[in-house]
């Protein structure tokens, strides 16, 4: 947060963020937007471990004909120490009511958990009927950790629960998400809702 980001945060914005913001905003507008029968004054985006918060910044910024509400979540103080000094809010998961929220996203969460399957079920909690999840997170069965193995950067000592997309997809539909779109991209961005 203090010397990484810093010097990484505009090549960022150009590559990483808005690769996630163009894969958030295809989400909204090919299933939230076309599948709904509401017309969405605003849409309230929850970021979940929003780090920077530079992909929310980036998804607002990109998507002002939406009128995008962002609120982001951080438990790592370093990381909110750099929220604040972006002036981006950072608010308290429990502060943000059930079914309240048309998309809440995720990048690079879920292997950092004890037990992703509570925190889908919080993340489901937090969308409205018919909302999305975005995601990503490392691909245990890529070609880079099939090859490398333990040299492979995927899985590391932080990363303490990889799940396969097929255990992904049996915990979400558990809970009742709908896989409506994976995207392969340098790490799995998916999309459910």
């Amino acid at each position: 947060a203090s010397f990484v980001y810093p010097l990484t945060r505009e090549s960022r914005w150009e590559t990483l963020h808005k690769r996630r913001s163009h894969t958030i905003r295809q989400a909204v507008e090919g299933y939230l937007l076309s599948n709904s029968e509401e017309q969405f004054i605003s849409i309230n985006y929850l970021e979940i471990g929003a780090g920077t918060g530079d992909t929310a910044e980036r998804f607002r910024s990109d998507s002002a004909d939406l009128n995008v509400k962002v609120g982001v979540t951080e438990a790592n103080p370093e990381m909110r120490n750099a929220l604040a000094r972006s002036k981006i809010r950072c608010v308290s998961l429990e502060d943000v009511p059930e079914a309240s929220q048309q998309v809440v996203a995720a990048f690079e969460v879920l292997e950092h958990l004890l037990k992703p399957a509570e925190f889908l079920e919080l993340a489901f909690s937090k969308l409205c009927e018919g909302g999305l999840f975005v995601f990503s997170t490392p691909n245990p069965l890529s070609l880079e950790v099939q090859i490398l193995r333990q040299d492979s950067s995927t899985l590391d000592q932080e990363h303490i629960s990889v799940m396969s997309m097929a255990g992904l997809a049996i915990a979400a539909t558990k809970l009742g998400f709908k896989a409506v779109s994976y995207t392969h991209l340098r790490a799995h961005e998916t999309v459910l809702d």
